[in-house]
This record gives C-alpha cells, sequence and structure tokens, in this order.
C-alpha cells in the first residue's frame, strides 16, 4: 500500500512539472502572437492555465472517490466519451479547424471529445482485462477487448484524425501486451496494424505528403517541413537549452 502510495505521488510530481514546464512554453510559443492579435501576450496562457486548474480539480475528486466508486463509472464514462465523440459529426454543432471536425464547444470551453475518450478506453481496457474470465490466449477475449477501440477509431477517422487512432491503438496493444496477450495474436495484431496503417496514409495524399515532408523537409521548407526545419534553426542558434 505504501509503495502504491509513494508512486502515484511521484507520477504527480512528475506530471506537475511536465505541466509546468508545458506551461512555459506555451507562453514562449504563443505570447508574440497574441500581443498582435489580441493586445493581450498572456491570452494563450491564461487559456492553459485554467485547462490545467481543472484537469487538477479532476485528479483531486478521483482520488477521494471510493475505488469502487471508479470501476463502476468505466461504462458510463466510456458512453459518455462515444456520445461526445460523436457529437463532432453533427453539422451545426461540430466546429471545424482546418478542415477536421475534431472540437466542440460547451459553455464557452472549446475541447477535443477524443482527449475524454482516450481516458474512457484506459480505464474500461483496465476494468475488462483485471477479470478472471478474461483469458488473452483465447480469440474470443482478444476480440472483445478490441471492440471499445474499434468504436472511437470508426467515428475518430470521420473526423478524420487517423493520429489519435493511431495512439488508441498503441494504448490498446500495449495494455494487452501488459495483459500477456499471446504470442500468435501479437504477431497477427501487429502486422494488420501495419499493414491497415499503410492503406489508411495511402488512401489519403495529405497524409502521404506529411510522411515525406518528414523525411525530406528542405523539399517542403514552407509546408510540412516548415516546423522541423524551425526546430534545426532553434538548435543551432540557441543550443540545447535555448
Amino acid at each position: 500500500m505504501g509503495s502504491a502510495k509513494a508512486s502515484a505521488n511521484h507520477i504527480l510530481i512528475t506530471t506537475l512539472i511536465l505541466c509546468t514546464v508545458g506551461l512555459l512554453l506555451v507562453y514562449s510559443s504563443t505570447g508574440v502572437i497574441a500581443e498582435q492579435k489580441y493586445h493581450d501576450s498572456f491570452l494563450f496562457l491564461k487559456k492553459q492555465f485554467l485547462g490545467l486548474n481543472l484537469g487538477l480539480i479532476a485528479i483531486g475528486i478521483i482520488q477521494i472517490l471510493p475505488f469502487k466508486w471508479i470501476g463502476r463509472s468505466t461504462l458510463p464514462l466510456f458512453i459518455i466519451g462515444i456520445a461526445l465523440l460523436s457529437l463532432t459529426l453533427i453539422p451545426g454543432i461540430q466546429q471545424k479547424v482546418n478542415g477536421a471536425s475534431r472540437w466542440l464547444s460547451i459553455l464557452g470551453l472549446r475541447f477535443q471529445p477524443i482527449e475524454l475518450a482516450k481516458f474512457a478506453l484506459i480505464c474500461f481496457l483496465a476494468k475488462n482485462l483485471a477479470r478472471t474470465s478474461c483469458h488473452l490466449d483465447e480469440l474470443k477475449s482478444v476480440v472483445i477487448n478490441f471492440i471499445p477501440f474499434s468504436i472511437i477509431a470508426t467515428i475518430t477517422m470521420f473526423q478524420p484524425d487517423f493520429g489519435s487512432v493511431f495512439l488508441l491503438f498503441t494504448i490498446t496493444f500495449l495494455m494487452l501486451i501488459a495483459a500477456n496477450l499471446h504470442c500468435r495474436y501479437l504477431i497477427v495484431i501487429g502486422l494488420s496494424a501495419i499493414l491497415s496503417s499503410t492503406v489508411a496514409i495511402l488512401l489519403a495524399p495529405y497524409r502521404v505528403a506529411r510522411i515525406l515532408s518528414f523525411l525530406d523537409p528542405i523539399k517542403e521548407a514552407q509546408r510540412g517541413g516548415f516546423q522541423i526545419i524551425q526546430s534545426y534553426m532553434g538548435f543551432k542558434n540557441g543550443g540545447l537549452f535555448g
């Protein structure tokens, strides 16, 4: 019990450090633009700080809740995540940014439902994989545990958001491996993921362009390779610590 609490504290401290660094990076990268466009260099920092505080409040609430309550809330949380994610596909409710409908705006707060869906997927899988009836050397159990990912991934691809689908698959795959996924299924799933990812990339020209710009950013200096080249310039001019 003591070691579990110590581990939780270490995770919390690490999270706070990363969040603090994130706040500094947000201000560093948006301060000038926010001043020029909105006459408030702290605008995006304030929004990020608000989101951070809401997250810390959520962490505090979860910590004081009985563990049984958290276990019972996994299915409702998953359903809510799916419902909010589905709203991004409805015209008039969805908020499109750069052609992708990944955002919702509720009470003036704009957010991506996929972030809640990721958390819901982790909780749902954790509870299901902990069941004594879950045997990952059986095809039936493997398929059942992939259904939650498949539901979220299908909706997310319609936004479209291939990056989040890839991340969701990675989360699901790693959790199954941690739960002793049988070797034969590990190989089949891994090869299937490589094949389906390749097809998804080839079917969308902009995804192919992103891959090519990553491999040769100089050729796409004003488009896909711009950020990579700027990171090179940052290291060149400022060194490792800027």
